[in-house]
């Protein structure tokens, strides 16, 4: 009878003991499982409140094909240490446009702390001379008669040298006069061309009518002679143009001008 009692204490001993444990380990459970809770929430508050407030803010920029990164930089003028919480959009958007070789900007903020900015560059259709600060400088223009100085010069190969045009108080940024909005949409589809016919000729000088409306004098890459033609300059004119000048050439005859208005060729010799 004493075994028998002696063996009930020990199981029931386990028994308590087994509580315990699992009580001890349920303690462990919740308490790891607070800690965690408070990581999740110490995180939260952190990326909601203290970095939008807090951390720089991140800004990336696309379609940046002449501006660099420091040129775009300076433009926004971000004070050092800027946060996205502090970060203007529609501020930053206007500054972007104050360049004139920037035709569109759109800002967009992603929080906690980024800001993507993607810009669309005016497209040289043609060149000019502007008188800036004292100086002759060749200025571009774009399909909307927009001038403006591209950040990078080097890149207007093919682009041809327009002058004559009439414009007053002239500045960076302005239009032209819509009278010439016809020939600047018709140079930008003959540089959609996969034949670079731009690329013979030098000098498209407007030769302004008395009576209203000008004519176009085209100066050819390749040759001495000056080539007059209506305001009308496509694929079919300047190739045209390309065939009676060799003919013309070949002529033995001292050729300073041909005439394609009218719908006749006439040249003038020197």
């Amino acid at each position: 009878m004493s075994d028998s009692f002696i063996y009930g204490g020990f199981r029931g001993f386990d028994e308590r003991k087994d509580e315990v444990s699992s009580s001890r380990k349920n303690l462990i459970i919740k308490v790891v499982i607070g800690i965690l809770l408070f990581a999740l929430l110490c995180e939260g508050v952190i990326y909601l409140f203290i970095m939008p407030t807090q951390v720089p803010v991140k800004v990336t920029f696309q379609n940046n094909e002449s501006f660099t990164i420091q040129e775009l930089y300076q433009l926004l003028s971000i004070v050092p240490g800027t946060s996205w919480f502090d970060f203007d959009g529609p501020q930053a958007t206007a500054a972007l446009l104050t360049h004139p070789a920037i035709e569109s900007a759109i800002v967009e903020k992603k929080f906690p702390d980024t800001v993507n900015i993607s810009i669309v560059e005016r497209k040289p259709v043609a060149m000019t001379l502007m008188q800036i600060q004292d100086r002759l400088t060749p200025v571009a223009i774009d399909k909307d008669g927009v001038l403006f100085i591209p950040p990078d010069a080097g890149e207007n190969v093919g682009v041809p040298l327009i002058t004559g045009i009439s414009m007053d108080n002239v500045r960076l940024g302005m239009r032209i006069h819509g009278a010439y909005r016809s020939l600047l949409e018709q140079l930008e589809r003959i540089q959609t061309l996969p034949q670079k016919y731009l690329s013979a000729i030098s000098e498209i000088h407007i030769a302004e009518k008395d009576y209203g409306g000008y004519d176009l004098i085209l100066y050819p890459m390749y040759s001495q002679i000056r080539v007059l033609t209506d305001r009308s300059l496509d694929q079919r004119t300047l190739e045209y143009m390309m065939v009676v000048l060799d003919v013309v050439q070949k002529l033995n005859e001292d050729v300073s001008e041909i005439d394609l208005r009218y719908g006749s060729v006439s040249y003038r010799i020197r």
